[in-house]
């Protein structure tokens, strides 16, 4: 009996060795696994606060990227022929719009034919970048790839056009002063000249619809500005459809024209063309394919011109 009970205490004893010594080592770990949760639970808390009191916060390396924390400088040199008003004509070129570049480059020349053009290839194919290079063979016109990898998923999202404000900004890093049109804007007029150098340092054009109609009422929190001021119709705002939000926002645009509106104290004069014929015009989508059926057309007729040239005795 004796025997049974001294072998049940020395099992006992064993058991609870082993378990203090089990807990012992796994000790650091569960210290760990707390600190961690407390580290998260606190940067938790802390972005709560930030949305709860519509704070825009920024991480430093995202600043870093674009050169705007005041010690790095966004992207490689770009180099290019020195011209009298030294604009250089920048568009960006995503998957699916590969056809605009044609006719961009065309209108461009055409209008501008002494300013350099750069186009930021987002996401394209080494075969597609190399037919684009092929055409644009030109001391004054480079493709050049953005690399979109080092920022959050959402960069890609076509329908957000977050990926704009990044070109935007690194080319005025690497270029210095740029004209921004979309591969889908031609130029029109040769006035367009004379806006190359604004007054103000910025100059955008009216849209045909009201901004207020195209910006999320929460955007105007998230900038402390008051949805009634941003409109120079007043408090009318919200009152007429026109000016309602629609239910479409505009992303990077809501942005910048509320930006602006801050920068400039709502003087849209400063930072709007106050002219009534714009010096662009926006082409649709199978005008774009024409255009480009065009192009190819007339090169084809060149070329074969040329090769009765070279074989004309």
């Amino acid at each position: 009996m004796r025997s049974k009970c001294l072998l049940l205490f020395l099992i006992c004893l064993v058991g609870v060795t082993i378990l203090f010594i089990t807990v012992s080592n796994q000790h650091p770990a569960i210290q760990n696994l707390v600190t961690e949760t407390h580290k998260q639970l606190k940067s938790f808390q802390e972005n709560l606060k930030d949305v709860e009191e519509k704070r825009l916060v920024t991480d430093s390396k995202y600043l870093a990227l674009l050169g705007l924390d005041k010690q790095t400088s966004s992207g490689a040199t770009i180099t290019l022929p020195t011209t009298q008003n030294n604009i250089t004509i920048v568009t960006v070129l995503r998957p699916g719009n590969e056809l605009n570049f044609y006719g961009f480059l065309k209108n461009v020349t055409h209008f501008l034919p002494n300013n350099n053009i750069v186009i930021y290839a987002l996401s394209l194919g080494e075969d597609t970048l190399q037919n684009l290079r092929g055409y644009c063979n030109s001391t004054r016109c480079i493709i050049y790839t953005f690399d979109l990898d080092p920022f959050p998923n959402h960069i890609e999202d076509d329908r957000l056009h977050a990926y704009r404000p990044l070109v935007i900004q690194t080319a005025l890093n690497t270029l210095g002063n740029i004209l921004y049109m979309e591969s889908n804007v031609r130029i029109n007029n040769t006035d367009v000249v004379k806006y190359l150098l604004p007054k103000y340092g910025i100059l955008t054009w009216p849209t045909k619809h009201a901004i207020s109609s195209l910006t999320h009422p929460k955007m105007y929190e998230y900038f402390h500005m008051n949805a009634e001021r941003a409109q120079s119709v007043g408090c009318r705002f919200n009152k007429k459809p026109q000016y309602r939000y629609s239910g479409c926002h505009s992303y990077d645009e809501s942005a910048l024209n509320i930006v602006l509106g801050r920068y400039f104290n709502l003087d849209e004069s400063r930072y709007i063309s106050q002219e009534r014929e714009s010096c662009f015009v926006e082409i649709k989508p199978d005008e774009i394919t024409e255009e480009y059926l065009s192009i190819t057309r007339l090169n084809n007729t060149t070329e074969i011109n040329l090769k009765n040239i070279l074989v004309e005795p």
